[in-house]
């Protein structure tokens, strides 16, 4: 048995930001299909702008979150002994 102690919030802020930069690059097509489906509007360009900077804002928001989550998992660990994993 191993026992996970602390996890480096930088470096799961790392992680998943990338994770969550290709998870959201995977609806990039979609969003500009839909886009691209919609009637010329004024603010078009907006659009397609906007699809972009939220796929950046959600990277960072995931990277964000994961750091949070990792620093409550180091101080929840400290007080109760972390996760215990079983590995060959």
């Amino acid at each position: 048995m191993h026992r996970i102690r602390r996890i480096s919030p930088i470096q799961a802020g790392k992680v998943a930001a990338v994770l969550y930069g290709l998870l959201g690059a995977l609806m990039v097509p979609v969003l500009l299909i839909v886009l691209l489906a919609v009637p010329d509007q004024p603010g078009m360009q907006f659009g397609i702008i906007g699809v972009f900077a939220m796929l950046a804002l959600y990277a960072v928001v995931g990277a964000v979150g994961t750091m949070i989550a990792a620093m409550i998992y180091n101080l929840v660990a400290g007080w109760v002994g972390g996760i215990e994993i079983d590995v060959d």
